[in-house]
């Protein structure tokens, strides 16, 4: 991780915003630590509903992370 990311905490894992590497056509990066497995169950409806319940979890920590930099933002963009 770089000196320059940002990481934020909430119930589905975390979330880090990096700088992205020269070259690259893009300023930041946002990646999720353990996007390795959206859910499991016994069945494949309880492992969709697993997965269901993450991913709200995943928007949530987003909501979060987009709430913290637009109030540290001085003249938010509106991107």
């Amino acid at each position: 991780m770089s000196k320059s990311s940002k990481e934020f905490h909430g119930d589905a894992g975390t979330i880090y915003i990096e700088q992205a590497q020269p070259g690259d056509n893009h300023r930041y990066e946002v990646w999720f630590e353990t996007f390795c497995i959206l859910g499991e169950g016994d069945s494949e409806l309880t492992a969709l509903n697993e997965a269901w319940r993450h991913t709200g979890n995943i928007l949530a920590l987003i909501a979060e992370a987009r709430l913290t930099i637009v109030n540290a933002t001085p003249a938010a963009s509106g991107e």
